[in-house]
C-alpha cells in the first residue's frame, strides 16, 4: 500500500536561526509544489510556535502545520550542520521533523504521522540522533 505521506530529507542544512530554517524548508516545499506559498506555511509554523513548544526532547523538534494550502501530506526530516540556539527559550535544536498536513488528512495518514513521531522518540532513533548517524536515523524513522 502506498503511503499517504510524502517524506523528504534535508541533511547538514546550513541554518543558524529559526527564521532561516523556516525559509529553507518552506522554499523546498514550494519547489516540490507541496505548498502554494512559502510565506503562508511559515506563518502557520510561527503561529504554532507561539502556542507552545515544538520540542519533543533535547534532540528533536517537530514544527507542524495543518491547512488546505498544503497540497500533499508531507514530513521533512531536517538535520542542521550546527544546532540552532534558542530554539525554544534557552534550548537548542539540530534535528527537526516538519509535519505539513492537509486539513482533510485521512485517519490512515494521521496515524502514519503519529507512528513516525513515536519512532523518533524510540531508543534506537535517540541513539542515532545522538551520533548524527544519517542512515540510522532514516532507517529508524522509516524515511
Amino acid at each position: 500500500m502506498k503511503s499517504e505521506i510524502r517524506k523528504l530529507v534535508l541533511w547538514d542544512l546550513y541554518a543558524t536561526t529559526k527564521p532561516s530554517l523556516f525559509d529553507q524548508v518552506a522554499a523546498l516545499l514550494s519547489e516540490q509544489q507541496i505548498v502554494r506559498s512559502p510565506k503562508q506555511v511559515i506563518d502557520l509554523w510561527e503561529r504554532r510556535e507561539q502556542m507552545g513548544s515544538t520540542m519533543i526532547d533535547h534532540l528533536l523538534a517537530a514544527p507542524h502545520a495543518q491547512a488546505d494550502l498544503i497540497k500533499q501530506n508531507t514530513m521533512v526530516l531536517v538535520h542542521t550542520r550546527d544546532p540552532i540556539s534558542y530554539w525554544d527559550g534557552d534550548e537548542t535544536a539540530q534535528n527537526f521533523i516538519f509535519c505539513c498536513v492537509r486539513q482533510d488528512i485521512s485517519k490512515v495518514a494521521a496515524d502514519s504521522v503519529t507512528a513516525t513521531l513515536r519512532l523518533a522518540i524510540s531508543e534506537k532513533a535517540q541513539d542515532a540522533f545522538q551520533h548524527d548517524a544519517k542512515s540510522q536515523i532514516i532507517t529508524a524513522l522509516n524515511f
